[in-house]
C-alpha cells in the first residue's frame, strides 16, 4: 500500500530516540513508502499549522499514483 510520512520537525514523536535513523529507512523497509516530507518549524497538527504545504504534499504524492 502506498503511503508518505509526513510530520513536522518540532514535532515531539519526530524527536524520540532512533526516529532520525527509522524515517530515512522507511522506503527501504516498505517500498511502497515514499521519502518523507518533514515540515520545519511545524508541530504534531500539520494539517491545521501548514493546511497548504500538506496539501501540495498530498497533491504530489497522490499524482504520482496515476502514473
Amino acid at each position: 500500500m502506498p503511503g508518505r510520512y509526513l510530520t513536522g520537525d518540532r514535532d515531539l514523536v519526530y524527536g524520540f530516540p532512533g526516529m532520525d535513523q527509522l524515517i530515512p529507512a522507511l522506503p527501504t523497509v516498505h517500498p511502497a513508502v515514499g521519502p518523507a516530507h518533514i515540515l520545519p518549524g511545524c508541530g504534531h497538527w500539520i494539517a491545521e499549522e501548514r493546511p497548504g504545504e500538506v496539501n501540495a504534499a498530498l497533491l504530489e504524492f497522490l499524482s504520482a499514483l496515476n502514473t
